[in-house]
């Protein structure tokens, strides 16, 4: 008899539980972030199921949410069949300027980034970054719209801008291949599908004018283009980041293509990137690009830096064709009440070729230390000495607020 009878109220309570609903949501304390977006943000509206783990659930996606501060409460009152929820919650300054220093072989350059994770209080991230060297200025900026009408699809829009002198070397690093002053300007929008948390896919349509001198050295050169800008995109990223390091793995493959608006003139390039980070102090990379011209264009790529490698020269890099990769590890040496002093210490190496019909191998070693502010991942200040084992010369970096 008592286990009919416990059944029967089990039976019955299940019952009742399954029929309540959420009824009014009343969030209170915002300033600047709309209704709309932190609701999208807990992924909830009124008439949604209710059960009871959901309250835990909402304060794990307000604190992952990273727009609000910290000292937030949930208040949850029971209505017929309804749980109305009041949320008590405070926006967070959002706004990030990052000034950043460099010095490398007695050349300087310096400017600052800023970075906004709450424009117009629905989340989305704008980023404005301002550089000027001995080489001239370059401007970037980018507006990202995630989740678009609360779908699966995100935007991102960029506008950069660039003017300067540019000096080539060859893949040695060794020989001056000769100079040019380059002024360009590129606007380029995409869209992304996120399939899931760590899966998207997208394509990009953009414009780009680039206006080159003559470059001493090549049989082709173009003086100025308007090229019209498509590609795709694949990217994998499931990487937990924590408030000084990252570990996951994340893949971006990239191709398109540039298609010169006066002549049908086209050149395809395409990008792979891999970042393994198994442990928040070890770090992979494997990265490489191809190019590919039809027409009257030169038949190289300026490849600056080669992605992120820093034991080459700072002066661009002329191929067609680079494969390469670097692994490094960052131990934390020190650990201050504000703050940590670590030693970084990597190796890389790649491949050069189509420049003279040859392969090249290219590698490298350096390390250095670095000074990480609490819960900020830009190293405050760092010292890093690169070594060239191609050219048998190295240089120290002295940097303040600039990643390596």
């Amino acid at each position: 008899m008592k286990k009919i009878f416990l059944m029967t109220f089990l039976f019955i309570s299940l019952n009742i539980y399954a029929q309540q609903l959420i009824g009014n949501i009343e969030i209170e304390g915002l300033k600047r972030t709309k209704n709309e977006t932190i609701k999208s943000i807990l992924k909830i509206q009124e008439g949604d199921p209710w059960n009871p783990g959901l309250v835990e659930l909402l304060e794990q996606r307000i604190l992952q949410a990273g727009i609000f501060q910290p000292d937030f409460s949930i208040e949850i009152q029971q209505r017929d069949e309804y749980v109305d929820l009041k949320i008590l919650v405070k926006d967070k300054w959002t706004l990030l300027p990052i000034p950043f220093f460099s010095l490398s072989e007695g050349e300087a350059s310096g400017g600052i980034v800023l970075v906004e994770s709450n424009a117009s209080g629905r989340q989305h991230l704008a980023v404005l970054t301002s550089v000027v060297d001995a080489y001239g200025g370059t401007f970037f900026g980018l507006y990202r719209i995630p989740r678009i009408w609360d779908s699966s699809w995100d935007y991102l829009h960029s506008l950069s801008f660039d003017s300067g002198p540019t000096e080539l070397l060859d893949r040695r690093g060794v020989s001056n291949l000769g100079s040019f002053n380059q002024t360009s300007i590129k606007t380029q929008g995409r869209f992304a599908y996120n399939v899931n948390d760590a899966l998207s896919l997208g394509g990009e349509l953009g414009y780009k004018h680039r206006n080159l001198g003559s470059v001493v050295g090549f049989s082709s050169s173009w003086e100025e283009e308007n090229l019209l800008l498509t590609g795709l995109r694949l990217q994998w990223d499931n990487r937990y980041i924590y408030p000084l390091f990252s570990q996951g793995i994340k893949v971006d493959l990239h191709g398109g293509a540039e298609i010169a608006v006066d002549d049908i003139i086209w050149s395809s390039h395409g990008k792979a990137f891999v970042n393994w980070v198994p442990y928040p102090w070890v770090q992979g990379q494997i990265f490489s690009n191809y190019f590919v011209t039809s027409g009257n264009v030169p038949d190289y790529l300026l490849l600056g830096k080669a992605q992120s490698h820093r034991t080459l020269p700072d002066e661009s890099v002329a191929a067609s064709t680079f494969v390469g990769g670097d692994a490094s590890l960052e131990f934390r040496m020190i650990k201050f009440s504000f703050g940590s002093l670590t030693i970084p210490v990597y190796v890389e190496g790649g491949n050069f070729s189509g420049l003279e019909g040859d392969d090249l191998w290219y590698w490298g070693l350096g390390g250095g230390f670095r000074f990480y502010v609490d819960k900020v991942a830009v190293p405050a200040m760092g010292l890093d000495y690169q070594f060239n084992l191609n050219s048998g010369e190295g240089n120290f970096t002295f940097s303040i607020g600039q990643p390596f």
